[in-house]
């Protein structure tokens, strides 16, 4: 059992919400501790099995199924509104990528309706 481990992963929990920094941090921390803690090189292998699955996990099937059922879009929408925000904007972009792709939806949904209701759709 290593010391502090609730310390540790509420520290790491909430530095997640930097992306990318925040896990590279985690990892590096908690390395340090297990490795202090148990002496052995080896835990810091099991240690990025378990960060990199848990991240993949994370980013493919959580997150997205989460922020896709709160802000009613699919999933794969999520995905291109990452993907665009970083090729546009790099670090910036990823994180402001869920909230501009919530915006735009919210306006093309707008739209679409003002369209329904118009003359123009009826004919």
């Amino acid at each position: 059992q290593v010391d502090y481990a609730l310390v540790l992963g509420i520290f790491s929990g909430l530095s997640l919400f930097v992306p990318y920094f925040g896990i590279m941090f985690s990892f590096i921390l908690t390395s340090i501790l297990a490795f202090v803690h148990f002496k052995t090189t080896s835990i810091i292998v099991y240690l990025a099995i378990v960060y990199v699955m848990g991240h993949i996990i994370e980013g493919v099937f959580i997150t997205p199924r989460l922020m896709g059922k709160s802000l009613n879009l699919h999933p794969l929408w999520i995905f291109f509104g990452l993907f665009v925000g970083g090729s546009l904007l790099g670090f910036f972009g990823i994180l402001f990528a869920i909230p501009l792709t919530a915006i735009i939806a919210v306006i093309i949904r707008f739209f679409i309706k003002a369209y329904k209701k118009s003359k123009l759709y009826k004919y």
